[in-house]
């Protein structure tokens, strides 16, 4: 209601004057006022009334539009004179376009100002003479830009499969805060990466090599750069969700198929593709009605598995064996089905027979068409972490139940040589002016600060976030030996931006054995491992034990 009179320009003249009255207060309005409003939410609602007040523009990233963003990033960094020449003849082009516009201006003012007999014009004629030639010249310049443009525009296309990719992962990484409101990734963070990736990979001067090299090199980066920063439960979705988006693009995995994989179907009494009725379900003890319910309903919505329900009925001893393995995604499927239905499609199958074994049926369909480093935990180790964080970017760590990065960071630290300059706070009620003196004094002496906890002082959180944001302003002097690290409970107060522009790390307890050596391993330090007293027998031990 207080933006009402704003948003209808209920302005009225007075004495001379132009006002606009907001609540009880008459306020003098200039003419050249703007007003403008953004949001953050991904997909919002406004009612009718609303949208007739305003003009709501949409600056959501589409798929083409970053595809194109992406292409002029890579041709920039892969071909610098492609891209170069293209933009120089862009620039030509609309200069002689607004040439043209200038002339036939210029023609239709003189026209328009003639008196008499327009063959008595000499100001006239001489100017249609220079623009004849002028028009003539820019014309033919015209054709040859555009023909080069064409014979530029096919070089970058030859690099539009790393575009495409980077488009794709992309869009898989901003997916993820449904999941969880602490997985937030920007746009700017994720083309720092697509370019690090670009500059740092190896070369080729063969360019399908190359391209092949981009490709692979790009998506395990970004896998491994997101995964330190999702719970253990999450990372196999986010590797499905990729790997089904690369089949998806590469037409190996049908819409039809991953709509019913997802979410099943509500359509029954279909006896299959022949439409011949509901056939009678074999009496046999793993096969249920619901179970027979949802098979009747594949054969209907899946082209692929026409003659499914036939099959069960004719073959029930053979599909049995399969029902009743340990381990359905690598049994062979009975008669012809294993050869006729692809990958993905046998998986819709386990998902139709044996539901819960679908987790590992996931995790092999993802090694065999992603490798096995996919579903493995990248290992999380500080000093490389610690490598893409900078005085402008903060460290934050996600917790769990029962995690506490807190020694870890000391003994960093300690490595470090940043013991005594290491500050740490716990929040909490009352502590946040006193965490933001220790971030301020912090920014000046080079020291590190760590915020534990932030998830116990919500009421802060959008100071912090102001804070954090100045680190970036042009003003600020910051140390360049200031680091800021957080940790945090999955909260939906944690500043958005902080998190979109941060480096992340969930902190988990290991789950198992193997989970706990490996991270043993991981945080063991070379001399300790290289130059152990017990010499090469403690070496082969550790290393066989991890």
């Amino acid at each position: 209601p207080e933006l009402e009179p704003i948003l209808l320009k209920q302005i009225y003249k007075q004495n001379g004057r132009t006002l606009i009255r907001i609540g009880d207060n008459d306020i003098d309005y200039d003419k050249n006022f703007k007003f403008y409003m953004t949001t953050k939410m991904a997909n919002p609602h406004y009612l009718p009334e609303v949208c007739i007040k305003v003009t709501v523009i949409n600056f959501t990233v589409t798929r083409h539009g970053l595809e194109d963003q992406l292409l002029s990033d890579v041709v920039r960094l892969e071909r610098p004179d492609l891209e170069e020449q293209k933009s120089q003849l862009v620039t030509s082009i609309n200069n002689d376009k607004n040439q043209l516009k200038e002339i036939e201006d210029e023609i239709l003012r003189l026209l328009q100002n003639s008196e008499g007999n327009i063959l008595d014009d000499t100001a006239l004629i001489e100017t249609l003479n220079k623009s004849k030639i002028t028009s003539t010249a820019i014309n033919v310049r015209l054709k040859e830009a555009e023909e080069t443009e064409v014979n530029i525009n096919e070089a970058r296309e030859r690099y539009r499969p790393v575009s495409q990719r980077g488009t794709l992962l992309y869009f898989v990484v901003a997916n993820l805060a449904d999941m969880d409101p602490m997985y937030q990734y920007s746009l700017a963070y994720f083309k720092q990466l697509f370019n690090t990736c670009i500059e740092t990979s190896e070369k080729s001067n063969n360019l399908d090599t190359r391209l092949a090299t981009l490709v692979t090199v790009l998506t395990a980066t970004i896998y491994r750069n997101v995964a330190r920063g999702l719970f253990e439960r999450h990372k196999l979705v986010f590797s499905f969700m990729i790997c089904i988006d690369i089949m998806r693009q590469e037409d190996k995995v049908s819409a039809v198929e991953w709509d019913f994989f997802l979410r099943g179907s509500t359509v029954t009494g279909a006896g299959g593709a022949g439409g011949d009725g509901p056939a009678e379900m074999p009496a046999v003890k793993w096969l249920h009605k619901d179970l027979w319910t949802q098979c009747l309903a594949a054969e209907y919505a899946v082209p692929a598995l026409a003659g499914f329900v036939k099959s069960l009925t004719e073959t029930t001893k053979d599909w049995a064996e399969f029902v009743e393995a340990e381990h359905p995604h690598r049994v062979t499927l009975p008669g012809a089905w294993a050869a006729d239905l692809s990958d993905f499609q046998k998986l819709v199958v386990v998902r139709l027979l044996r539901e819960e074994r679908l987790v590992p049926g996931i995790t092999e369909y993802v090694i065999n068409n992603l490798g096995k480093k996919f579903v493995e935990s990248p290992p999380i180790e500080l000093n490389k972490v610690f490598q893409d964080t900078t005085p402008v970017i903060p460290l934050v760590f996600i917790l769990s139940t029962g995690s506490d990065p807190g020694g870890a960071l000391l003994r960093f630290a300690a490595d470090m040589h940043m013991t005594e300059r290491l500050k740490t706070i716990s929040l909490g009620q009352g502590q946040g002016p006193i965490a933001e003196k220790m971030i301020l004094a912090a920014m000046k002496s080079g020291q590190w600060v760590f915020l534990q906890n932030c998830h116990l002082c919500a009421s802060w959180m959008v100071s912090l976030e102001n804070l954090v944001k100045s680190f970036a302003s042009p003003d600020a002097a910051l140390h360049p030996d200031f680091r800021l690290f957080m940790s945090s409970m999955p909260t939906k107060v944690f500043p958005i931006s902080v998190l979109q522009n941060g480096v992340k790390v969930t902190n988990e307890p290991p789950k198992g054995l193997r989970a706990n050596l490996m991270r043993s391993f991981t945080e063991m330090q070379a001399p300790f491992f290289e130059e152990n007293e017990r010499g090469g027998g403690w070496r082969q031990v550790v290393f066989g034990a991890c």
